[in-house]
């Protein structure tokens, strides 16, 4: 997946921490994941939860969004208990 040099681009015009960029990650996971590299999925939408997690309220549907996607990575992980953690942290949201 050759997404650096946008994603490049957006954090320098953007800043590293802003919500935009944050999703930019979450869509890059998503394809990650249709790609079944759940890793690589986790690891952008653990990047865009860092941001978000400093550049929005708490209660941001960004946020309730961004956990339901992990969970659901989490599922494919079959990492059952943490999966459920994240949504029961969406649906707190």
């Amino acid at each position: 997946v050759q997404h650096a040099p946008v994603l490049q681009d957006l954090q320098q015009t953007l800043g590293l921490n802003h919500p935009f960029v944050a999703r930019t990650y979450l869509n890059i996971a998503s394809i990650y994941y249709h790609m079944s590299q759940y890793e690589e999925a986790m690891s952008n939408e653990q990047k865009a939860l860092e941001i978000l997690q400093k550049t929005v309220p708490e209660t941001h549907f960004l946020l309730g969004s961004t956990h339901n996607q992990i969970a659901v990575t989490f599922l494919a992980l079959k990492q059952f208990d943490t999966a459920l953690t994240h949504f029961q942290k969406a649906l707190n949201i």
